[in-house]
Order: C-alpha cells, then structure tokens, then sequence
C-alpha cells in the first residue's frame, strides 16, 4: 500500500479506525473534507461500517470495490450490494480517470 501520497486535493493516510468519528470527524471538518474515497479489507465488515457511518456523519462517500476484499467472492458482492443506497460506487480505474489521473496530478506512484 502506498501512504502519504498526496495532491492539492488528494491525501491518502492508512488508519485502524476507518470510521471519521469524534478524532477523525475533528480533524477532517477542520481541513474542510467533504468527499471520502473509502477501500479496504472486509468489505461486509469494516468497509460497510465505515460507509455507513461516513454517511450518517454527513460525508460524501465514492466506495472503490475492486480495491476492497473479504473472505469470498459471495460476501463482497452481497455486501457491495447492501450499501449500494449509501454512496456512490467507482471502479479504480473510473475513480482515477475522474480525478484525473495521477499523471496529470503530479502524485508520485514511485
């Protein structure tokens, strides 16, 4: 996983507790956020969690599910499935050629 990337409008930081709540919904209102790209490991767990939570905190949430995973292929999709009403859903390479591609962004993949 690549961390610490980052752009004018782009920063990418791994964290144990996916959810912006109480520290993070801090941290995060003060810098303004609006938007949260969410991806992880145990899409029917934690990534729905965080989904679901990002939501009812009021963000505005693109879920990645190619780059989520969890135990089968079965759980994933019936947990992609189950979220879909709460954000919107891109694919990585959709995600990234709508914000432009890294290229164009200056954000080194390196």
């Amino acid at each position: 996983m690549r961390t610490g990337v980052s752009c004018p409008s782009l920063e990418i930081r791994p964290v144990t507790d996916a959810t912006p709540n109480n520290a993070g919904k801090s941290w995060l209102g003060n810098l303004g956020v609006r938007y949260l790209i969410i991806s992880g490991c145990l899409t029917d767990q934690c990534v729905s969690s965080a989904v679901r939570d990002a939501c009812d905190l009021g963000y505005l949430v693109t879920l990645v599910p190619d780059a989520c995973a969890t135990h089968s292929q079965a759980r994933h999709d019936d947990s992609i499935d189950h979220i879909r009403g709460y954000c919107r859903q891109r694919s990585t390479d959709e995600l990234v050629a709508e914000l432009g591609g890294s290229e164009q962004r200056g954000v080194d993949t390196s």
